[in-house]
């Protein structure tokens, strides 16, 4: 099955390269953790640096835990891509900086759930029509996971798109379902796998309630694995479709 081995085929690269996987995300992850740490704060707090103080508000901390969390992911995610698709290894303790393909892959990762969202809506009408004449609880179950499988496939079919920004060879939205046709089965795949693991590492957190140090590390660290996962089988089902490499 070939999302099982484009699958595969991603957590190797990671594995075999874990070093400069590292190299590429660590420290960076890193800094999420300590300034994660430092502002976990449950209400509002005083700060005192040198004899003054400031209020640290905790919904505003965690957003800019937030924002600070989607720059990362963003510098990864590209520094990733662009190490498996143009052998760009990591040279010092972070990747560098490339702030127009972050933006450009930012932006049309909006554009492309936008894209998904509409799709899931105008699915919802014919889904709709199960509610009519099945039970409540079956009907709600059929059109929540037609509406989760529809959205899975369309991001990995749209989604192939991403990597091709982050190494400069940007694809048009018809680029990426045309190389994408037919491979319906396998996107879907990928999404379960990917989607079911991540899902899958946060049963701890959601049971303890994640919180504390341990918690702050523990949610940052499945939530590299998940990023990890998610660009790696993005980048194998770039490499493979569009750029014909072999996943054996």
């Amino acid at each position: 099955m070939l999302g099982w081995k484009l699958f595969v085929r991603a957590v190797t690269l990671l594995v075999d390269n874990i070093g400069d996987a590292l190299k590429v995300s660590g420290m960076l992850y890193l800094g999420i953790i300590v300034l994660s740490v430092w502002l976990d704060v449950p209400t509002a707090q005083d700060f005192s640096l040198d004899g003054s103080s400031f209020p640290v508000d905790g919904m505003g901390s965690a957003f800019f835990v937030s924002v600070a969390t989607l720059i990362v992911s963003l510098w990864v995610a590209v520094a990733w891509h662009r190490y498996v698709l143009l052998d760009e290894r990591p040279t010092g303790v972070i990747p560098t900086f490339r702030g127009s393909e972050m933006g450009a892959y930012f932006l049309w990762s909006l554009l492309i759930g936008l894209m998904i969202v509409i799709a899931i809506f105008a699915a919802s009408i014919p889904l709709g029509l199960v509610l009519l004449i099945v039970p409540a609880g079956v009907g709600a179950l059929v059109v929540t996971s037609g509406a989760l499988f529809l959205g899975m496939i369309l991001f990995y079919r749209l989604g192939i798109l991403l990597p091709s920004i982050a190494i400069g060879k940007q694809m048009t939205v018809s680029d990426a379902w045309d190389a994408t046709r037919g491979h319906s089965g396998t996107v879907m795949v990928l999404a379960l796998l990917t989607v079911g693991i991540s899902q899958a590492l946060q049963i701890p957190a959601m049971i303890d309630g994640g919180s504390g140090l341990v918690g702050t590390v523990y949610q940052t660290v499945i939530g590299w694995i998940g990023l990890m996962l998610g660009v790696a089988t993005l980048t194998s089902l770039y490499g493979h479709l569009v750029e014909g490499r072999p996943i054996d």
